[in-house]
């Protein structure tokens, strides 16, 4: 009896201790797939195929005694050079797949997003900008029917397994707006007579005019001020998102587009948007909330991408457009 209880201890002992043949043989990084209903057997033996371990029987055996081998998730894993089997079989029941890194500044719009899906080897923009587009996630938001989720793609970092796609990805975008823009937040916007995509799209606005923290509850006065008294809120941000979606953007405003015919087109009509123009900042929207008790009306930079100077008069406007603008 003692040799029949010793002997599986000592191969528990050999294959658990991690000894040099329970290591992966592999010298680069391997990315490795596990598919949707693949056995343990089937794992191990394209691990072998693809040279990331020399022994697919010990690698099973392992697994089976971790009681791990049923366990395996789905997903894209990087399997390292010289890594320990056990170590490769818990991140495979963890589900702890090869994540990409995919920074999404704040002010991207959708097309711009779409272009860092693609450059990062995830989908197409054409895919992309399809799923952003998707009845079923606008009436999720309460979007108006015919136009995308833009302005709800929450901005920040993201590590995105490597084998998902824009409908994943999206998803994973629009779980850290809910995070972000929560049920108290949304309360508030509602106590103050205000939806949240009109919130979403002056933020919007204040996003692309500003990227000075301090600045933003003020330009929020301004367009609170011109909405007040019916004036049009003539942001440029605004011409250059009717320009991205007529797809002439190339970079430059041109004089000829300030009368482009484009709802979005804040030069031409005097509502807001019917929606947002980029992706927004928390700081921007609780901007939109709470707008800056100020008396100006116009304001122009000071120099690019830095401070404003306000204006309440259009001849004291006109006096800055002068010295900042074509004085430079």
């Amino acid at each position: 009896m003692k040799g029949l209880i010793f002997i599986p201890i000592i191969a528990v002992i050999t294959v658990l201790g991690g000894c040099a043949k329970d290591a992966t043989v592999n010298k680069e990084p391997v990315i490795f797939e596990i598919r949707q209903g693949d056995s343990m057997h089937a794992v191990a033996n394209r691990l072998y195929q693809s040279k990331a371990i020399k022994d697919p029987a010990r690698f099973r055996i392992l697994a089976k005694l971790m009681r791990k081998d049923r366990s395996i998730q789905s997903g894209v894993y990087r399997i390292n050079a010289n890594e320990l089997y056990r170590d490769v079989i818990n991140k495979f029941a963890e589900g702890k797949t090869y994540s990409v890194r995919m920074t999404v500044p704040e002010g991207h719009n959708i097309f711009q997003i779409a272009e860092l899906v693609e450059n990062l080897g995830f989908d197409t923009k054409e895919n992309f900008l399809s799923v952003v587009r998707a009845p079923e996630l606008l009436a999720r938001y309460n979007i108006p029917p015919g136009l995308s989720l833009e302005g709800y793609l929450f901005p920040d970092t993201y590590f995105i397994p490597l084998n998902h796609k824009s409908r994943q990805i999206v998803e994973m975008m629009l779980s850290q707006f809910d995070r972000v823009v929560d049920r108290k937040l949304r309360n508030i916007i509602e106590q103050r007579g205000m939806t949240l995509h009109k919130v979403l799209t002056l933020a919007s606005i204040i996003e692309k005019e500003s990227s000075v923290e301090h600045e933003k509850p003020v330009i929020s006065g301004v367009f609170h001020n011109r909405m007040r008294k019916g004036m049009k809120l003539q942001a440029d941000p605004t011409l250059i998102y009717s320009l991205f979606l007529a797809g002439e953007w190339d970079g430059r405003i041109r004089f000829r587009h300030f009368n482009i015919e484009c709802p979005y087109n804040t030069y031409r009509y005097v509502t807001i948007p019917p929606g947002p123009i980029s992706s927004v900042g928390l700081t921007s929207i609780q901007a939109a909330i709470f707008p800056a008790k100020v008396d100006y009306l116009y304001f122009v930079a000071m120099s690019p991408g830095g401070e404003h100077y306000f204006s309440k008069t259009l001849k004291e406007h006109n006096a800055a457009v002068d010295k900042y603008i074509r004085g430079r």
